[in-house]
């Protein structure tokens, strides 16, 4: 990538680094691959419980980018979720890029708890 990263050539609020780690265009402000987070059902030790789901796109074949999942209370004070999300798979897509899916590790209760807030970090190195 020759580029500046943090630019968003298209306007689409993605920056073009991003969006070039993530296999879309950066010139087409519709083909961007956003991380998604919702709610998904899974059956851990013969248990069937709804978890935090969060996904995003990757270029497989792009050397000297690294992702980082990280996770806030507050939106403040940021730090790598690797202790509450576990990556359940893996799936080709037909343009080439790859989808990886991630589960938190804990189900999500019923009742209130603290709210989380995950974000994608896209780092070129």
């Amino acid at each position: 990538f020759s580029g500046d990263p943090k630019k968003d050539s298209d306007g689409d609020g993605l920056s073009d680094g991003f969006e070039f780690a993530s296999g879309s265009d950066l010139e087409n402000p519709t083909s961007g691959f956003a991380p998604s987070a919702s709610i998904a059902s899974f059956e851990i030790n013969a248990v069937r419980a709804d978890y935090l789901n969060f996904e995003f796109r990757r270029r497989p074949a792009v050397r000297g980018v690294k992702f980082i999942i990280e996770v806030s209370l507050d939106c403040k004070a940021w730090s790598g979720a690797d202790s509450s999300l576990t990556r359940v798979g893996s799936r080709e897509n037909r343009d080439g890029t790859v989808t990886d899916t991630y589960r938190s590790t804990v189900p999500l209760s019923g009742g209130a708890s603290q709210a989380q807030f995950y974000r994608l970090r896209v780092l070129m190195e």
